[in-house]
């Protein structure tokens, strides 16, 4: 059966605090949004492993004007 260390739902939800280690599969598995999830401590096995950060600064919006605005007619 696929298990993620820590799976969060809904809306809001604020992860802090937490350490996992050997997860069988994903660390943390989320959906929904206006979660706040914490960064891994400079200590982490997980950084030996290969993580690379999320570069939540590149998610969102992208307002080129190269993209399609809504409505597309």
């Amino acid at each position: 059966m696929y298990s993620a260390g820590i799976s969060v739902h809904g809306v809001g939800n604020r992860l802090a605090h937490n350490l996992i280690h050997s997860a069988p599969h994903q660390a943390i598995g989320f959906s929904g949004n206006d979660h706040l999830i914490f960064r891994l401590q400079p200590t982490s096995p997980a950084w030996k492993l290969g993580f690379q950060p999320i570069p939540v600064e590149k998610i969102g919006l992208d307002s080129s004007p190269d993209r399609a605005s809504w409505p597309v007619k």
